[in-house]
């Protein structure tokens, strides 16, 4: 006489049902926020926005980008300085950015002539998720009721 199947793990109705689960319930690696890994979540923002033909450009503007991370503007000396560009070179690819209107470029009022980069808010809200950091929350409201005068 066959045996039947009674045990849970080979009926095939609870298989399908486990094998439905998994596939609309994938295992997502957590995302990592080393250089490294945020480097690369950018440098493939760049190619899909084809902001840089090649993987060297791509590699270049992510770093550029990177550090916008951790300061909000840049001169372009300070901003090669941080990189590792030649200024002529980083003024082309902060060209191109302008171009795509991911960063923007402003005279500082105190003498006219020094300029600073810096990313527009669209650039912002675009490198925020490539980054996918979580937005910072705002402050919370004092709760306790104001007192009567």
């Amino acid at each position: 006489m066959a045996s039947s199947m009674t045990s849970a793990e080979n009926d095939p109705i609870d298989l399908f049902a486990q094998r439905l689960w998994e596939r609309d319930h994938p295992v997502v690696a957590p995302l990592r926020f080393d250089r490294a890994s945020v480097l690369e979540r950018i440098r493939a923002g760049i190619a899909a926005r084809e902001l840089a033909p090649t993987r060297a450009g791509q590699v270049r503007l992510a770093r550029i980008l990177y550090a916008f991370l951790g300061q909000a503007e840049w001169t372009a000396a300070g901003l090669g300085a941080e990189v590792g560009c030649v200024e002529s070179r980083l003024r082309t690819l902060l060209r191109g950015l302008r171009k795509a209107e991911v960063a923007g470029l402003r005279r500082l009022p105190e003498n006219g002539r020094q300029m600073r980069y810096y990313l527009t808010r669209a650039g912002e809200d675009w490198l925020q998720s490539l980054v996918q950091a979580p937005s910072a929350k705002p402050p919370e409201a004092d709760s306790t009721p104001p007192e009567p005068h």
